[in-house]
């Protein structure tokens, strides 16, 4: 379990990196990553996952003292959905 600590701590530390890698892959073989396109939802499932996996009891406690900045952020996002 412990190994597993590093390693996301590791990601965490160096995400910017992989985001620049991986953007600036993207722009060079674009259509060998458009062929991946199946996997975006299942990828940003396991981001979603793991970020949610990251809150504490204290992050809901901010929202209910705090409820205003999440309804503008949700309503704000309902409109641009649309």
């Amino acid at each position: 379990m412990n190994q597993i600590a590093l390693l996301s701590s590791w990601i965490g530390k160096t995400f910017a990196i992989w985001a620049l890698v991986s953007a600036i892959l993207g722009f060079v073989f674009p259509t060998f990553f458009a062929s991946l396109a199946f996997l975006i939802v299942p990828i940003l499932g396991i981001i979603m996952f793991g970020m949610g996996m990251t809150l504490k009891t204290e992050d809901f406690l901010e929202i209910v003292k705090r409820p205003k900045p999440v309804l503008v952020g949700l309503l704000h996002s309902s409109r641009s959905c649309r």
